[in-house]
């Protein structure tokens, strides 16, 4: 299969397989650079990589249980909005 097929089946973005590849966490694919071919074993191996928050399902329905980065301002930072004139 392509990585189309090949994220369709996941629940994956193509990027995001191209970045598991780049990183390390999934093997690279067999066949060609020009016209790679996906295993059941990249299946696997994404199945297993997919943690807390990968897929869209997770982050849809909020079901990670790890906590999420605050976002804005540091708790400690000195920054105040500017007053008005």
């Amino acid at each position: 299969m392509n990585i189309i097929e090949l994220a369709e089946v996941v629940g994956e973005t193509p990027r995001q397989i191209r970045y598991l590849i780049a990183e390390g966490f999934i093997p690279n694919p067999d066949g060609s650079r020009a016209r790679p071919e996906y295993r059941e074993s990249h299946v696997e191996a994404i199945a297993a990589t997919s943690g807390c928050g990968r897929t869209t399902s997770r982050r849809r329905s909020g079901s990670c249980s790890r906590p999420r980065p605050r976002r804005g301002m540091p708790s400690g930072s000195r920054w105040r909005p500017a007053s008005r004139w």
